[in-house]
């Protein structure tokens, strides 16, 4: 019985962790991670993830079009709120920007510590003051919302994770 229910429990888990699979990644998504993104093209879907390149395609007769990086939609679900995130990684494999895909409980500041972190970075998050002066490139949790920082941080980190695994390395132009 008690093996039958963390059977449940880790399924639930997990299909709160993706996003339908209907869902699908837009240039406005991509836009919220690369200021210049105008289109999402090759779109497809790893372990749960919905990745697509984000490009800026260039309308002059002699410009060229520009792969900005990787658009990544992912989602976390804490006390049974589940937040959709858009993840941006730069061709160089460093993350450009975190978003809210949709409405969330999620502040801007906490989200920009991400920016320039690599699949290399330590995604730790500070449990105390000391930890912010001991341990430089630890994470600042939201104030009253620990247990949400820890899963998004958590579900970045396995985002590049997974990129870099599925690709071997991020698309360069």
């Amino acid at each position: 019985m008690v093996k039958r229910t963390l059977t449940i429990i880790a399924t639930l888990a997990l299909l709160a962790s993706t996003l339908h699979a209907g869902e699908k990644i837009t240039w406005r998504d991509g836009s919220k991670v690369f200021t210049w993104a105008n289109a999402v093209e090759k779109s497809h879907v790893v372990d749960g993830r919905h990745i697509g390149e984000a490009w800026h395609l260039s309308y002059a007769r002699d410009g060229e079009d520009e792969l900005l990086g990787l658009v990544v939609l992912s989602s976390v679900s804490v006390d049974g709120q589940a937040i959709n995130l858009v993840v941006g990684i730069s061709t160089s494999g460093e993350i450009s920007r975190v978003a809210v895909r949709e409405h969330g409980v999620v502040d801007a500041e906490f989200l920009a510590q991400f920016e320039g972190l690599s699949a290399a970075s330590d995604f730790a998050i500070a449990e105390s003051v000391d930890d912010l002066t001991t341990i430089p490139a630890a994470l600042k949790a939201m104030r009253g919302k620990e247990a949400l920082s820890m899963a998004i941080a958590s579900e970045v980190s396995a985002v590049l994770a997974t990129t870099t695994g599925v690709a071997g390395t991020v698309p360069t132009p």
